[in-house]
């Protein structure tokens, strides 16, 4: 969804930076770049914050495997190896 609306307002500037002279009143369009600008700015950290804690998950949940897969292999586990490597591949896609 953030890439699609960066998309939208990358091609709006497009729009506005090709406006011939007379289509648009000068500070209007520094009115809308300016706002454009900042919309994009802020989808930009949006889309960072947004990766920044897709890797955070995916790094709890490789290590809560990993700690599962050591009680497996211990004989103290409640969930058999097998199990856990299924669930790893087929649910969390984390080949291992």
């Amino acid at each position: 969804v953030i890439a699609l609306i960066q998309t939208e307002l990358f091609e709006s500037i497009v729009q506005l930076q090709e406006a011939e002279v007379g289509e648009i009143d000068p500070q209007e369009r520094v009115a809308l770049l300016s706002k454009v600008a900042k919309n994009v700015a802020t989808l930009s950290r949006a889309s960072v914050n947004l990766k920044k804690f897709q890797q955070e998950l995916r790094e709890k949940i490789a290590a809560k495997m990993d700690s599962l897969e050591a009680e497996s292999k211990s004989g103290s586990g409640r969930i058999d190896a097998e199990t856990l490597r299924r669930v790893r591949e087929e649910i969390y896609g984390i080949v291992k």
